[in-house]
């Protein structure tokens, strides 16, 4: 089920790491010249895959309504040395959230795409899935791409951040006036069987991540202070300070609640970006999972 095939550019000197298994290497590009190692490198965006479609562009992150019909759709790799066969891919919905588990997701599937051939070195589009807004779908939602087979399986952890059968668009623009305060839904999922602890860190964008959303949204950048910005349970737990050690237990969700206040010199067609970064506890540079709120005057 392809709409188009293209050859991959290889790029650069590859390290032994990334040079193509002896069989097929599955992923979704997050860029040109991606060759499927992960992390990406510095620069690209983990939770803005562009190669996640929506009518034939990346989802914007903007409000849905009830009643609209999208087509979606979205890119895969092989960069293996063999051809890979009977392709699987699936896109799902899910509430905003920086971790995300397989019974979490399991109702939201939106499409499961059978590709019976992806030759080596080629990225292949698949065809476009209807998907339709019901009343059971937020107005804000992460966009969750995966892509198997039986020679390359994605595992039954969903490591967003780190695995390259997964790919994520979690990208939220609300519309806010200058002074208002923002209370923004997330969840906290536990994403492993071993109970791992891990720290949440919020903070605003800025500096070259920054200048991509605003390419991506066509908008003014402006800034937010970090103390201006809270995370909290809806239980009114603070989640706060620049970090907090979660001790989730296995297969636990935690619905939290992202606070901040837009300042007062945000000029119309202007906006501020605020993360939401889910990092391993004992390194701070190891990404486990993450979510951006962009709030844009208007």
């Amino acid at each position: 089920m392809v709409n188009a095939v293209r050859k991959n550019p290889v790029r650069g000197n590859l390290q032994d790491k990334d040079k193509p298994p002896v069989d097929a290497y599955l992923f979704i590009p997050y860029f040109d010249g991606d060759i499927g190692s992960r992390p990406l490198p510095t620069g690209i965006i983990f939770y803005l895959c562009p190669n996640i479609l929506v009518n034939g562009v990346a989802y914007k992150g903007v409000p849905l309504q009830k009643g609209q019909t999208f087509d979606l759709s979205i890119k895969i790799c092989n960069f293996g040395t063999k051809v890979a066969r009977n392709v699987v891919a699936r896109i799902y919905w899910a509430n905003p959230t920086v971790g995300f588990l397989r019974s979490q997701i399991a109702d939201n599937i939106i499409a499961q795409m059978q590709i019976p051939v992806i030759q080596t070195g080629t990225t292949i589009t698949t065809t476009t899935t209807p998907w339709e807004i019901t009343d059971r779908i937020p107005d804000h939602v992460c966009l969750l791409a995966e892509v198997t087979n039986i020679q390359d399986p994605a595992p039954n952890g969903i490591d967003v951040a780190l695995d390259r059968h997964f790919a994520q668009q979690n990208l939220n623009v609300i519309k806010v006036t200058p002074g208002q305060k923002v209370l923004f839904p997330l969840q906290i999922a536990q994403v492993t069987d071993n109970n791992l602890k891990f720290k949440i860190q919020t903070r605003p964008v800025k500096g070259i991540q920054l200048e991509m959303l605003a390419r991506e949204i066509e908008a003014r950048p402006s800034e937010i202070i970090a103390r201006d910005i809270q995370l909290h349970t809806y239980g009114n737990i603070p989640l706060t300070g620049k970090q907090r050690l979660s001790e989730l237990g296995r297969a636990e969700v935690e619905t939290c609640e992202l606070e901040f206040a837009i300042p007062e010199n945000v000029a119309p067609g202007e906006f501020v970006a605020v993360e939401v970064i889910r990092t391993d506890e004992k390194n701070l540079d190891k990404l486990v999972g993450g979510m951006v709120v962009v709030a844009i005057v208007g």
